[in-house]
């Protein structure tokens, strides 16, 4: 069994009074209490520290979702961007399934993300499937944008203050711009196998 600080503090303390009895035990009590309090305070520091790491994450998360749309408007007039409208980082369904994109997409279609962006969605038959894809793309790309930008502050965080700090925001990025922006793949390529089902039948 390892020793403790309370023990080993107390050790120490034993040590000292058998060569120079000047400690009583009040006062090894009262070093004793403040380490134990000390603690407590680091502790409660850490959770508040990790705390502002998150809302900081989270704020510059959702204002890169605002510089995605403005950037991906200028984006969309050049001629790149027939190029950027196919990308696809994650092809293989097992690899989508490993890293949680059926759970992240239920999350998406169950809870106020579904209310984000209305143009996305099959359920109006009169819709042009190649607007609804081109809705997509805007979502995809923005989201990329936006995944970009704030991994500069994470890089910016890590290098100027703590790397968890870098950690925090980059895992809340994850969430809030990868994970959107590869689900848009994932529905573009199901929309693709039933643009091309159509043009077929056609």
């Amino acid at each position: 069994m390892e020793p403790t600080a309370n023990s080993t503090l107390t050790c120490i303390f034993d040590k000292i009074n058998a060569q120079n009895p000047v400690f009583s035990d009040n006062d090894m009590n009262r070093v004793l209490s403040n380490s134990i309090d000390h603690r407590k305070i680091n502790t409660e520091s850490i959770e508040q520290l990790m705390l502002e790491y998150l809302k900081f994450a989270i704020a510059i998360s959702f204002i890169s979702w605002l510089v995605g749309m403005m950037l991906n408007s200028l984006l969309i007039k050049t001629a790149v961007y027939n190029k950027l409208s196919h990308l696809n980082f994650i092809k293989s369904k097992t690899l989508n399934k490993y890293i949680g994109m059926e759970y992240f997409k239920w999350i998406v279609l169950n809870t106020l993300f579904k209310f984000f962006n209305q143009k996305i969605s099959l359920k109006d038959k009169n819709l042009d499937i190649t607007d609804i894809r081109n809705e997509m793309t805007i979502a995809e790309i923005s989201h990329l944008i936006g995944f970009i930008f704030v991994t500069f502050f994470a890089v910016y965080k890590g290098y100027s203050q703590t790397y968890a700090f870098a950690l925090v925001i980059t895992a809340v990025n994850v969430l809030m711009n990868l994970y959107p922006s590869l689900l848009q793949q994932n529905n573009k390529r199901r929309l693709d196998l039933l643009i091309k089902k159509r043009t077929n039948t056609h």
